[in-house]
């Protein structure tokens, strides 16, 4: 009888002690599942930690008359693409205060006015406004910048309105062009009018930043753009020479690199 109490005793300590390990183990498991998730992120979890991600949209709105029903449609309905790029390439974001918040592939739509970044399991996510503020793009493997889009910038308005969508800057230095793009949806007849055709267009914009708030150029023309540039003197004879249309946006930031080259107080 005392044999069999002690055998019944020792299989209840080994069920205890089987019982602990198990939960013990299943612990251990889930606080291993957790520091992976905690380290594992889209940008550097330092600076993203607690950011609210988003699943990017591929849809737009069309806000055309005949849009009564305030119809969204999926971008393979539309001709053309909403995004600067469509490759990805390496972005370098940057917060308000200049400070670096990470780099990871990704594409600037400027119908949402929205930076698409690829995340975790391979899926397109959208960047926090507060930790992409600036974001500068270039070549993988390369130390070349593509381009670079910022937002919010001080003083920036339009129609008497701050502008608070993605503006690209063009030049750098003491005067700074920016441009900016809004991508939108436009129709038209096609199979003489019994089908919508849906592509994207664009309006730009552009506006020129010296020492004081950024100024739109309400007309591109060679003398309204001199006017509101100081000490032009002889930058109207180099554009005749080199035949600058400044409606064209390479001659545009050609002249203003010019002015920057050659009469800048930073030079």
């Amino acid at each position: 009888m005392a044999q069999q109490r002690s055998l019944l005793k020792r299989i209840w300590v080994y069920s205890v002690n089987f019982f602990l390990m198990k939960q013990l183990y299943m612990i251990s498991l889930l606080f291993m599942a957790t520091s992976v998730s905690a380290q594992s992120g889209y940008l550097p979890r330092e600076s993203f930690e607690g950011a609210a991600y988003t699943l990017a949209v591929h849809e737009v709105n069309f806000e055309g008359v005949e849009n009564s029903s305030k119809m969204r449609l999926p971008y393979s309905s539309v001709k053309g693409s909403p995004f600067y790029k469509d490759e990805l390439l390496w972005a370098t974001f940057y917060d308000q205060k200049g400070k670096m918040t990470g780099k990871q592939k990704a594409k600037v739509n400027l119908a949402s006015h929205e930076i698409h970044f690829i995340g975790e399991k391979e899926m397109e996510y959208v960047a926090p406004f507060e930790l992409a503020n600036k974001v500068v793009l270039s070549h993988e493997q390369k130390s070349d910048t593509v381009a670079v889009f910022a937002r919010l910038v001080p003083g920036l308005q339009f129609n008497n309105k701050p502008l608070t969508d993605y503006v690209q800057q063009l030049t750098f230095g003491e005067a700074v062009l920016y441009k900016h793009t809004k991508r939108y949806v436009a129709s038209a007849d096609s199979m003489f009018g019994t089908l919508k055709r849906y592509y994207f267009a664009s309006q730009n914009s552009y506006f020129l930043k010296f020492d004081a708030d950024p100024v739109y150029i309400n007309k591109l023309s060679l003398n309204a753009l001199l006017s509101i540039m100081p000490e032009s003197k002889g930058l109207l004879e180099w554009a005749k020479k080199n035949k600058i249309n400044v409606r064209k946006e390479e001659d545009l930031v050609a002249l203003i690199d010019e002015w920057n080259k050659t009469f800048s107080k930073e030079k």
